[in-house]
């Protein structure tokens, strides 16, 4: 290709390149404008690498290869933890893709001029299936930046038959067992290159000594983390162990693991031209890899790998079904994050067909209109890309696949902590990492820490009557804190002051304001029952009292206040339902809100309100039986003793059970 070619094609897409990469820097925080839980926890690992001495794997939210983490920590060293600094390696490893996949198609198709690069680079520039990761903190992409690397340099000493190139591709093979549970397959596809030196006899010599120092290059960088998996082999399997779909706990029985092997099969097939991915995190659900336009470069590419038996050819086919491994042989396919490895085999080989198709054209005006087609298929299938991506950045199920609601809720928090009142949240937790990111990038002197409180209002409620509390509840997740308000604050006071809407416009949230003193509603049966360890019994309340069937269940409201101090053990409560002979007919046995509010949450002044609802057996005899509660250690059986006396349990009241 003469220069005066070379420039225009550089100035084409060299900027095309630029432009991209920046774009996806600059929208970072925005696309998508949440922060995924698996993202927030990766950034929150990134804030307390020191604190965690500096670790080789992380075991944390089913075992993750530390590399991305270690490279966030550095971006929010740099310039700040936020979700935009947390994603900068991802989209810096996107950027970096594009000239290493450039350097990849020189080396396997050194001959072939720059056309067959330059199709890799358009369908790569704009392919969705890589363009998603660039926006979300997660692993797959600096896998297949090494992967990338690593076959690159490969090719280029197995090109030149210099042992030298080993160094490269052997440090970036080693670097990839860092990256992404997916490099465990790269041995496979390092595989291919012996069966070629077999093949290919001439280069033996030079070509034994490239391999060889490629792998033991790959061992040592890899020494680390391999001493670390042997002194912890649980780690090794544990994410391959929950998800396979034969071997691990995909299914139950072995009829069905094979079973779903075939559907996976034909699922991950057809993924490339029939039905892709439906998780909205990693593609516009059901979006096909591919157009069907490109179909027929697909069939090019392996009719004629098939017919010459093309070495280069048969590796890309060779690499993209080993990449597919992971998600052949797990639940839930097509995952297309779990396929990222087989990105570079797939670009590659439609842009190889693409070339085929040109270099092989009829001479004259024929020829000319089939190399037009080419070109418009290629570009029909980067503009295609492109609106993909815009149309998957606008979904409104990205909303909840991305937590953008949690996210709504951890800058609210930030931006209006607590001061004179209390916030609860429910019934997400404030250590969910997506919330806990935002507090922590941004961190509370510890007594306000103490004022942000969590409870899952379907099985608590917790109430503040000496001071201000504000409620943040996802009401998308639960609607009875809304409905049970009015019973607790009987005479009004509470009020909404913030909704927090999804895409569609419905609400998620809403943060409910109850002043100081907002008369409560009185129990229907008051108490006055004081446990050891500050634990004190106000009141109880059946709601629907007091007469019952077989088959009914009791709606039993404890009402609990930390008399005194705060708990410092998290006690049990069983409510037991006694005949008149004292024999235990049913019961229910759970922390406070079902372990949402342990009692080593309570604060002194709080009323906790906690629903146990026990079953009345069928059959059960009509008569009068007695309530009876108390506390206990799960763990040991011990009961908490009533303060100054000699038992344990206190009867709260009286029901009667009629035919």
């Amino acid at each position: 290709m003469t220069r005066e070619r070379k420039v225009p094609i550089a100035l084409v897409w060299i900027p095309a390149w630029l432009i991209l990469w920046a774009w996806h820097v600059g929208t970072l925080d925005k696309v998508p404008a949440g922060f995924f839980h698996d993202e927030a926890f990766n950034a929150l690992d990134a804030l307390h690498l020191p604190d965690m001495g500096w670790p080789l794997f992380l075991p944390g939210n089913f075992g993750r290869e530390p590399l991305l983490v270690y490279w966030m920590a550095a971006a929010m060293k740099v310039f700040g933890p936020s979700m935009w600094s947390a994603r900068l390696p991802v989209a810096l490893a996107w950027g970096l893709t594009m000239p290493a996949l450039y350097w990849l198609a020189r080396e396997l198709f050194p001959r072939r001029g720059r056309l067959l690069p330059l199709l890799t680079l358009s369908l790569a520039l704009t392919s969705l299936w890589y363009a998603i990761p660039a926006h979300c903190a997660l692993r797959t992409n600096l896998f297949v930046l090494s992967e990338i690397l690593f076959l690159a340099a490969l090719w280029r000493g197995w090109n030149r038959q210099c042992p030298h190139w080993g160094l490269v591709a052997g440090f970036f093979w080693g670097l990839s067992f860092y990256t992404y549970l997916a490099n465990r397959l790269l041995p496979l596809v390092f595989l291919f290159f012996p069966l070629l030196r077999w093949r290919e006899a001439k280069k033996t010599p030079r070509v034994r000594k490239l391999l060889l120092v490629t792998v033991v290059v790959a061992l040592v960088v890899m020494s680390p983390l391999l001493l670390y998996f042997a002194h912890h082999p649980q780690d090794f399997l544990l994410r391959t162990s929950q998800v396979a779909l034969v071997g691990g706990q995909g299914h139950v029985d072995s009829p069905s693991r094979w079973q779903g092997l075939a559907e996976n099969t034909v699922r991950v097939l057809g993924m490339f031209f029939w039905h892709g991915d439906e998780n909205p995190r990693n593609n516009v659900p059901g979006r096909p890899l591919l157009t069907w336009w490109s179909f027929p470069l697909a069939l090019v590419a392996l009719g004629w790998t098939l017919r010459r038996r093309d070495a280069r050819g048969l590796f890309l086919f060779w690499w993209m079904g080993v990449m597919l491994l992971p998600t052949l042989l797990s639940e839930f396919a097509p995952n297309f994050q779990r396929a990222m490895g087989a990105f570079p085999p797939v670009v590659l080989l439609l842009a190889w067909a693409g070339d085929e198709v040109v270099r092989r054209r009829p001479r004259g005006r024929a020829g000319w209109a089939v190399a037009a087609l080419v070109g418009l298929l290629f570009l029909l299938e980067s503009v295609h890309g492109l609106i993909a991506f815009q149309r998957w950045a606008r979904l409104p199920a990205l909303f909840y696949a991305f937590d953008e609601g949690l996210t709504h809720i951890g800058r609210y928090v930030t931006a209006h902590p607590p001061q004179d009142d209390v916030v609860y949240l429910s019934p997400r937790d404030f250590s969910h990492p997506t919330v806990r990111f935002f507090l922590e990038k941004a961190p509370l002197p510890a007594p306000l820490r103490q004022r942000l409180r969590s409870f899952d209002a379907r099985h608590v409620l917790v109430a503040s009557p000496q001071e201000d509390a504000r409620y943040i509840t996802i009401v998308h997740e639960e609607v009875r804190f809304e409905l049970m308000a009015p019973w607790l604050w009987p005479e009004g006071g509470f009020h909404v002051v913030q909704t927090f809407h999804d895409r569609v416009g419905a609400p998620y949230a809403r943060v409910y304001r109850v002043p100081a003193h907002t008369q409560l509603r009185q129990p229907l049966w008051p108490q006055d029952a004081r446990w050891e360890d500050h634990i004190r019994l106000v009141g109880a309340d059946p709601i629907q009292c007091c007469v019952y069937r077989p088959g009914d269940i009791i709606y039993l409201q404890l009402w609990w206040t930390a008399d005194g101090g705060r708990p410092s053990h998290a006690w049990t409560v069983f409510t037991h339902l006694l005949n008149e002979r004292g024999e235990l007919v049913a019961g229910k046995d759970c922390e406070p809100g079902c372990g949402s509010y342990p009692t080593t949450r309570w604060h002194p002044g709080e009323v906790v309100v906690a629903e146990y609802q026990i079953l009345i057996p069928r059959g059960t005899p009509p008569g009068r039986y007695t309530l009876e509660v108390g506390l206990y250690d799960w763990r040991t059986g011990r009961r908490l003793p009533l303060a100054g006396q000699d038992r344990d349990a206190w009867v709260v009241g009286e029901v009667t059970i009629d035919d």
